[in-house]
Protein backbone atom coordinates (compact mmCIF):
# COMPACT_ATOMS: atom_id res chain seq x y z
CA UNK A 1 0.00 0.00 0.00
CA UNK A 2 1.43 3.60 -0.96
CA UNK A 3 2.23 5.82 2.08
CA UNK A 4 -0.20 8.53 2.44
CA UNK A 5 1.16 11.79 1.00
CA UNK A 6 0.12 14.14 3.64
CA UNK A 7 0.57 18.31 4.14
CA UNK A 8 0.39 20.44 6.86
CA UNK A 9 0.01 24.07 7.98
CA UNK A 10 -0.30 26.36 10.84
CA UNK A 11 -1.74 30.00 11.15
CA UNK A 12 -0.30 31.51 14.18
CA UNK A 13 -3.18 34.07 15.02
CA UNK A 14 -3.48 36.83 17.69
CA UNK A 15 -6.71 35.24 18.72
CA UNK A 16 -6.67 31.67 18.11
CA UNK A 17 -3.58 29.52 16.47
CA UNK A 18 -5.28 27.24 13.76
CA UNK A 19 -3.71 24.16 12.20
CA UNK A 20 -4.92 21.36 9.34
CA UNK A 21 -3.27 18.90 7.79
CA UNK A 22 -4.43 17.53 4.32
CA UNK A 23 -3.47 13.98 2.02
CA UNK A 24 -2.96 14.46 -1.48
CA UNK A 25 -4.89 11.83 -3.86
CA UNK A 26 -4.48 11.92 -7.28
CA UNK A 27 -7.30 13.67 -9.54
CA UNK A 28 -9.41 14.69 -6.44
CA UNK A 29 -9.84 17.39 -5.09
CA UNK A 30 -7.25 18.83 -1.92
CA UNK A 31 -8.93 16.41 1.15
CA UNK A 32 -8.61 17.87 4.62
CA UNK A 33 -8.57 15.20 7.30
CA UNK A 34 -7.60 16.94 10.62
CA UNK A 35 -7.65 20.07 11.75
CA UNK A 36 -6.85 21.88 15.41
CA UNK A 37 -7.66 25.39 17.02
CA UNK A 38 -5.82 26.72 20.27
CA UNK A 39 -6.43 29.97 21.86
CA UNK A 40 -3.63 32.42 21.30
CA UNK A 41 -1.79 34.36 23.57
CA UNK A 42 1.91 36.06 23.54
CA UNK A 43 0.89 37.83 19.85
CA UNK A 44 -0.16 41.25 19.36
CA UNK A 45 -1.08 42.34 16.09
CA UNK A 46 -0.02 39.62 14.72
CA UNK A 47 3.25 39.41 15.44
CA UNK A 48 4.88 37.42 18.56
CA UNK A 49 5.81 39.52 21.40
CA UNK A 50 5.72 36.53 24.19
CA UNK A 51 8.14 34.03 22.34
CA UNK A 52 7.96 31.05 25.02
CA UNK A 53 3.89 31.41 25.46
CA UNK A 54 3.84 31.22 21.75
CA UNK A 55 5.92 28.23 21.08
CA UNK A 56 4.26 26.47 24.30
CA UNK A 57 0.38 27.07 22.86
CA UNK A 58 1.85 25.77 18.83
CA UNK A 59 3.74 23.14 20.53
CA UNK A 60 0.38 22.37 22.36
CA UNK A 61 -1.94 22.81 19.06
CA UNK A 62 0.46 21.03 16.50
CA UNK A 63 0.71 17.97 19.22
CA UNK A 64 -3.13 17.70 18.89
CA UNK A 65 -3.09 17.90 15.36
CA UNK A 66 -0.77 14.99 14.95
CA UNK A 67 -2.32 12.89 16.93
CA UNK A 68 -5.55 13.06 15.14
CA UNK A 69 -3.40 11.80 11.85
CA UNK A 70 -0.55 10.04 13.61
CA UNK A 71 2.21 11.60 11.54
CA UNK A 72 4.53 14.69 11.45
CA UNK A 73 5.84 16.69 8.60
CA UNK A 74 6.91 20.27 7.43
CA UNK A 75 4.08 23.07 8.26
CA UNK A 76 3.63 25.96 5.94
CA UNK A 77 3.17 28.87 8.25
CA UNK A 78 1.10 32.17 7.97
CA UNK A 79 2.87 35.45 8.88
CA UNK A 80 0.13 38.21 9.72
CA UNK A 81 2.29 40.92 11.30
CA UNK A 82 1.48 44.53 10.75
CA UNK A 83 4.86 45.11 10.17
CA UNK A 84 5.48 44.48 6.72
CA UNK A 85 6.34 45.96 3.46
CA UNK A 86 6.51 45.73 -0.63
CA UNK A 87 9.52 45.78 -3.02
CA UNK A 88 9.28 44.75 -6.83
CA UNK A 89 11.84 43.74 -8.15
CA UNK A 90 12.71 42.06 -11.40
CA UNK A 91 15.69 39.27 -12.65
CA UNK A 92 17.51 38.57 -16.22
CA UNK A 93 18.54 35.81 -17.75
CA UNK A 94 20.41 34.48 -20.91
CA UNK A 95 18.25 31.13 -21.76
CA UNK A 96 19.77 28.22 -21.25
CA UNK A 97 19.30 25.51 -23.99
CA UNK A 98 21.08 26.20 -27.22
CA UNK A 99 17.79 26.38 -29.26
CA UNK A 100 16.16 28.75 -27.16
CA UNK A 101 13.51 26.61 -25.88
CA UNK A 102 12.89 27.91 -22.31
CA UNK A 103 12.61 25.44 -19.42
CA UNK A 104 11.34 25.04 -16.37
CA UNK A 105 15.11 25.70 -14.84
CA UNK A 106 15.57 29.28 -16.66
CA UNK A 107 12.30 30.30 -15.25
CA UNK A 108 13.26 29.16 -11.62
CA UNK A 109 16.75 31.17 -12.14
CA UNK A 110 14.99 34.23 -13.38
CA UNK A 111 13.08 34.04 -10.06
CA UNK A 112 16.47 33.70 -8.16
CA UNK A 113 17.96 36.54 -9.79
CA UNK A 114 14.76 38.91 -8.88
CA UNK A 115 15.89 37.82 -5.29
CA UNK A 116 19.37 39.00 -5.43
CA UNK A 117 19.32 42.32 -3.90
CA UNK A 118 20.32 44.53 -1.48
CA UNK A 119 17.38 44.48 1.10
CA UNK A 120 17.46 47.45 4.10
CA UNK A 121 19.16 45.63 7.02
CA UNK A 122 16.18 45.31 9.02
CA UNK A 123 14.10 43.36 6.57
CA UNK A 124 14.04 40.36 5.32
CA UNK A 125 12.21 38.15 2.40
CA UNK A 126 9.04 36.45 3.86
CA UNK A 127 7.44 35.83 0.17
CA UNK A 128 8.16 36.08 -3.50
CA UNK A 129 4.82 36.84 -5.69
CA UNK A 130 5.66 36.26 -9.30
CA UNK A 131 4.18 39.04 -11.02
CA UNK A 132 4.91 37.83 -14.67
CA UNK A 133 7.75 37.23 -17.05
CA UNK A 134 9.02 38.94 -20.44
CA UNK A 135 10.48 37.40 -23.35
CA UNK A 136 13.14 39.48 -25.36
CA UNK A 137 10.86 42.43 -24.11
CA UNK A 138 8.08 40.68 -25.01
CA UNK A 139 5.96 41.25 -21.90
CA UNK A 140 2.67 39.90 -19.96
CA UNK A 141 3.60 36.10 -19.84
CA UNK A 142 2.45 33.92 -17.33
CA UNK A 143 4.33 30.84 -17.85
CA UNK A 144 7.39 31.16 -20.48
CA UNK A 145 8.40 27.49 -19.94
CA UNK A 146 8.05 25.87 -23.57
CA UNK A 147 8.44 29.20 -25.19
CA UNK A 148 11.65 30.06 -27.84
CA UNK A 149 14.01 33.29 -26.69
CA UNK A 150 17.13 34.80 -25.71
CA UNK A 151 16.59 36.84 -22.86
CA UNK A 152 14.17 35.87 -19.95
CA UNK A 153 12.90 38.51 -17.04
CA UNK A 154 11.36 37.50 -14.84
CA UNK A 155 8.90 40.53 -12.69
CA UNK A 156 8.46 40.15 -8.53
CA UNK A 157 6.83 41.35 -5.51
CA UNK A 158 8.93 40.43 -2.45
CA UNK A 159 6.82 40.45 0.79
CA UNK A 160 9.37 42.25 3.52
CA UNK A 161 8.96 41.20 6.92
CA UNK A 162 10.48 42.89 10.22
CA UNK A 163 13.36 41.13 11.16
CA UNK A 164 12.74 41.39 14.96
CA UNK A 165 9.23 40.30 14.89
CA UNK A 166 9.75 37.70 12.67
CA UNK A 167 12.82 36.33 14.33
CA UNK A 168 10.70 36.01 17.28
CA UNK A 169 8.39 33.67 15.07
CA UNK A 170 10.73 31.51 14.02
CA UNK A 171 12.01 31.19 16.96
CA UNK A 172 8.64 30.05 19.00
CA UNK A 173 8.44 27.79 15.68
CA UNK A 174 12.07 26.53 16.84
CA UNK A 175 11.09 26.08 20.28
CA UNK A 176 8.16 23.97 19.92
CA UNK A 177 10.23 22.20 17.01
CA UNK A 178 8.08 22.78 14.53
CA UNK A 179 10.13 22.50 11.03
CA UNK A 180 8.65 24.72 8.32
CA UNK A 181 8.53 24.52 4.76
CA UNK A 182 7.73 27.83 3.63
CA UNK A 183 5.99 31.32 5.14
CA UNK A 184 2.96 32.97 3.81
CA UNK A 185 1.90 36.01 4.38
CA UNK A 186 -1.59 35.45 6.25
CA UNK A 187 -4.56 36.47 4.80
CA UNK A 188 -2.96 37.03 0.73
CA UNK A 189 -2.69 33.29 0.63
CA UNK A 190 -6.58 32.58 1.57
CA UNK A 191 -7.09 33.64 -2.07
CA UNK A 192 -5.73 30.09 -2.51
CA UNK A 193 -9.44 28.57 -1.62
CA UNK A 194 -11.57 32.07 -1.87
CA UNK A 195 -10.70 33.36 -5.64
CA UNK A 196 -11.56 32.43 -8.75
CA UNK A 197 -9.74 33.57 -11.98
CA UNK A 198 -12.90 35.30 -12.89
CA UNK A 199 -12.88 37.12 -9.64
CA UNK A 200 -9.29 38.11 -9.85
CA UNK A 201 -9.69 39.23 -13.56
CA UNK A 202 -12.59 41.53 -12.43
CA UNK A 203 -10.98 43.14 -10.00
CA UNK A 204 -11.88 42.72 -6.48
CA UNK A 205 -11.12 42.86 -2.54
CA UNK A 206 -9.99 40.45 -0.42
CA UNK A 207 -10.51 41.66 2.89
CA UNK A 208 -9.56 39.62 5.72
CA UNK A 209 -10.80 40.77 9.20
CA UNK A 210 -8.94 39.08 11.85
CA UNK A 211 -9.07 39.64 15.44
CA UNK A 212 -6.28 42.26 16.00
CA UNK A 213 -5.96 43.00 12.31
CA UNK A 214 -7.46 43.44 9.17
CA UNK A 215 -5.35 42.90 5.74
CA UNK A 216 -6.43 44.22 2.32
CA UNK A 217 -5.47 42.48 -0.55
CA UNK A 218 -6.68 44.02 -3.91
CA UNK A 219 -6.28 42.09 -7.07
CA UNK A 220 -6.86 43.38 -10.56
CA UNK A 221 -6.26 41.74 -14.08
CA UNK A 222 -5.39 38.56 -12.56
CA UNK A 223 -2.44 39.66 -10.50
CA UNK A 224 -2.46 41.01 -6.90
CA UNK A 225 -2.26 44.42 -6.97
CA UNK A 226 -1.85 45.99 -3.67
CA UNK A 227 -1.65 44.63 0.10
CA UNK A 228 -2.28 46.64 3.28
CA UNK A 229 -2.38 45.72 7.04
CA UNK A 230 -4.47 47.62 9.78
CA UNK A 231 -4.11 47.53 13.25
CA UNK A 232 -7.11 47.02 13.58
CA UNK A 233 -9.90 43.91 14.27
CA UNK A 234 -12.99 42.18 15.04
CA UNK A 235 -11.34 41.69 18.90
CA UNK A 236 -11.94 45.84 19.56
CA UNK A 237 -15.66 45.45 19.15
CA UNK A 238 -15.57 42.70 21.84
CA UNK A 239 -13.61 44.95 23.95
CA UNK A 240 -16.37 47.54 23.66
CA UNK A 241 -19.23 45.24 24.24
CA UNK A 242 -17.62 44.31 27.84
CA UNK A 243 -16.54 48.05 28.46
CA UNK A 244 -20.19 48.83 27.58
CA UNK A 245 -21.77 46.42 29.40
CA UNK A 246 -19.45 45.35 32.07
CA UNK A 247 -18.78 41.95 31.55
CA UNK A 248 -16.21 39.41 30.60
CA UNK A 249 -14.34 39.40 27.80
CA UNK A 250 -15.43 35.86 27.01
CA UNK A 251 -19.12 37.04 27.50
CA UNK A 252 -18.62 39.82 25.03
CA UNK A 253 -17.58 37.36 22.68
CA UNK A 254 -20.23 35.20 22.92
CA UNK A 255 -22.40 38.36 22.60
CA UNK A 256 -20.93 39.24 19.64
CA UNK A 257 -21.48 36.51 17.77
CA UNK A 258 -24.92 35.50 19.03
CA UNK A 259 -26.56 37.96 18.93
CA UNK A 260 -25.18 41.38 17.08
CA UNK A 261 -27.07 41.26 14.25
CA UNK A 262 -26.40 44.44 11.65
CA UNK A 263 -27.44 46.92 11.35
CA UNK A 264 -29.19 48.50 14.10
CA UNK A 265 -32.04 49.94 12.34
CA UNK A 266 -33.38 46.55 12.14
CA UNK A 267 -33.67 45.72 15.56
CA UNK A 268 -36.09 46.50 17.99
CA UNK A 269 -36.12 48.74 21.00
CA UNK A 270 -37.73 46.37 22.98
CA UNK A 271 -35.98 43.54 22.22
CA UNK A 272 -33.95 42.15 25.55
CA UNK A 273 -31.52 39.27 25.63
CA UNK A 274 -31.08 37.84 29.44
CA UNK A 275 -27.45 36.72 30.38
CA UNK A 276 -25.86 35.48 33.97
CA UNK A 277 -22.91 37.50 35.07
CA UNK A 278 -20.10 35.46 37.18
CA UNK A 279 -22.10 35.26 40.65
CA UNK A 280 -24.65 33.58 38.37
CA UNK A 281 -27.52 36.88 38.55
CA UNK A 282 -29.17 36.90 36.08
CA UNK A 283 -28.51 40.64 33.49
CA UNK A 284 -30.87 41.64 30.51
CA UNK A 285 -29.61 44.26 28.16
CA UNK A 286 -31.31 45.85 25.07
CA UNK A 287 -30.03 43.86 22.11
CA UNK A 288 -30.37 47.75 19.86
CA UNK A 289 -27.47 48.81 22.39
CA UNK A 290 -26.32 46.24 22.09
CA UNK A 291 -25.74 46.21 18.08
CA UNK A 292 -25.36 50.14 18.14
CA UNK A 293 -21.85 49.67 20.21
CA UNK A 294 -20.51 46.92 17.30
CA UNK A 295 -22.40 48.87 14.65
CA UNK A 296 -19.45 51.91 15.88
CA UNK A 297 -16.88 50.28 15.84
CA UNK A 298 -17.42 48.19 12.62
CA UNK A 299 -17.83 51.84 10.93
CA UNK A 300 -14.45 53.04 12.38
CA UNK A 301 -12.64 49.92 11.06
CA UNK A 302 -14.82 50.10 7.08
CA UNK A 303 -13.84 53.80 6.99
CA UNK A 304 -10.07 52.91 7.71
CA UNK A 305 -10.16 50.67 5.03
CA UNK A 306 -12.21 52.73 2.63
CA UNK A 307 -9.14 55.55 3.23
CA UNK A 308 -6.73 52.90 2.25
CA UNK A 309 -8.38 51.95 -0.89
CA UNK A 310 -8.93 55.44 -1.86
CA UNK A 311 -5.69 56.45 -1.25
CA UNK A 312 -4.09 53.24 -3.40
CA UNK A 313 -7.11 54.76 -5.90
CA UNK A 314 -8.51 51.07 -5.71
CA UNK A 315 -11.83 51.59 -4.74
CA UNK A 316 -13.44 50.76 -8.75
CA UNK A 317 -13.39 46.93 -8.38
CA UNK A 318 -16.47 45.63 -10.48
CA UNK A 319 -15.68 42.00 -9.07
CA UNK A 320 -16.66 43.36 -4.93
CA UNK A 321 -15.21 42.46 -1.78
CA UNK A 322 -15.24 38.90 -0.35
CA UNK A 323 -14.78 38.54 3.47
CA UNK A 324 -13.39 36.06 5.65
CA UNK A 325 -11.49 35.47 9.20
CA UNK A 326 -13.16 35.65 12.51
CA UNK A 327 -14.55 38.99 11.58
CA UNK A 328 -17.02 37.87 8.87
CA UNK A 329 -18.48 35.30 10.83
CA UNK A 330 -20.17 38.42 12.81
CA UNK A 331 -24.08 38.47 11.71
CA UNK A 332 -25.12 41.38 8.89
CA UNK A 333 -21.37 42.28 8.07
CA UNK A 334 -22.05 41.64 5.04
CA UNK A 335 -24.67 44.18 4.58
CA UNK A 336 -22.19 46.76 6.23
CA UNK A 337 -19.28 46.10 4.06
CA UNK A 338 -21.56 46.73 1.19
CA UNK A 339 -22.77 49.87 2.24
CA UNK A 340 -19.65 51.89 4.11
CA UNK A 341 -17.35 50.31 0.80
CA UNK A 342 -20.45 50.48 -2.37
CA UNK A 343 -18.89 47.79 -3.40
CA UNK A 344 -20.64 44.34 -3.94
CA UNK A 345 -19.65 41.97 -0.67
CA UNK A 346 -20.11 38.15 -0.03
CA UNK A 347 -19.07 35.79 2.31
CA UNK A 348 -15.47 34.07 1.73
CA UNK A 349 -16.14 30.29 1.97
CA UNK A 350 -13.63 27.75 0.74
CA UNK A 351 -13.85 26.32 -2.25
CA UNK A 352 -12.31 23.27 -4.26
CA UNK A 353 -11.22 21.47 -1.13
CA UNK A 354 -13.12 18.49 0.67
CA UNK A 355 -12.89 16.82 3.98
CA UNK A 356 -14.07 14.45 6.58
CA UNK A 357 -13.59 17.58 8.71
CA UNK A 358 -16.08 20.78 9.08
CA UNK A 359 -14.09 23.22 6.88
CA UNK A 360 -17.14 25.50 5.52
CA UNK A 361 -15.51 28.67 7.50
CA UNK A 362 -14.31 32.00 6.49
CA UNK A 363 -12.21 32.09 9.23
CA UNK A 364 -10.18 29.18 8.24
CA UNK A 365 -9.43 31.20 4.85
CA UNK A 366 -6.09 31.84 5.55
CA UNK A 367 -4.79 27.73 6.80
CA UNK A 368 -6.69 26.19 4.20
CA UNK A 369 -4.82 28.69 1.81
CA UNK A 370 -1.55 27.26 2.77
CA UNK A 371 -2.29 23.93 2.32
CA UNK A 372 -3.11 24.52 -1.44
CA UNK A 373 -0.33 26.19 -1.98
CA UNK A 374 2.11 23.72 -0.47
CA UNK A 375 0.21 21.10 -3.03
CA UNK A 376 0.97 23.57 -5.78
CA UNK A 377 4.74 23.48 -4.52
CA UNK A 378 4.68 20.18 -4.34
CA UNK A 379 3.66 20.01 -8.24
CA UNK A 380 6.17 22.41 -9.09
CA UNK A 381 8.83 19.95 -7.24
CA UNK A 382 7.93 17.46 -9.47
CA UNK A 383 8.46 18.86 -12.80
CA UNK A 384 11.83 19.34 -11.62
CA UNK A 385 12.60 15.64 -10.71
CA UNK A 386 15.07 13.27 -11.42
CA UNK A 387 13.48 12.69 -14.91
CA UNK A 388 13.40 16.24 -15.69
CA UNK A 389 17.33 16.08 -14.66
CA UNK A 390 18.01 13.23 -16.51
CA UNK A 391 17.10 15.51 -19.54
CA UNK A 392 19.33 18.32 -18.70
CA UNK A 393 21.93 15.91 -18.23
CA UNK A 394 21.57 14.55 -21.99
CA UNK A 395 21.24 18.47 -23.42
CA UNK A 396 24.59 18.65 -22.00
CA UNK A 397 26.26 15.31 -23.21
CA UNK A 398 24.57 16.57 -26.71
CA UNK A 399 26.83 19.52 -26.67
CA UNK A 400 30.04 17.75 -26.01
CA UNK A 401 32.31 17.19 -28.86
Amino acid sequence: MPKRELIFAIDVGSFSIKSADAQLIPNLPLQIIAKEETPSSGVRRGDVVEVEEVAKKIQKNVEELVKKVGKEGEFGVAYGGVHFSFLESKGVVAVSRADGEITEEDKERAIEAAKALSLPSNREILETIVKGFSVDKESGIKNPVGMTGVRLEAEVLLVLASKPYFRNLKKALDEAQIDVAEFYLSGLVAEKVLLSKKDKEAGCLLLDIGSQTTKICVFEEGELSFVNILPLGSFLITNDIAIAFQIPIETAEELKVKYATLPSKDVSKKEEISLKDARGEEIKIKKKTLVEVVEARVDEILEEVLKVLKKAQKTHLPGGVILCGGGALLPGIEKEVKRRLKLSTRIGYPQNIEGIVEIDNPSLATVLGILVAEKEKRKTKKVLSPKFFSKIKKWFEDLLP
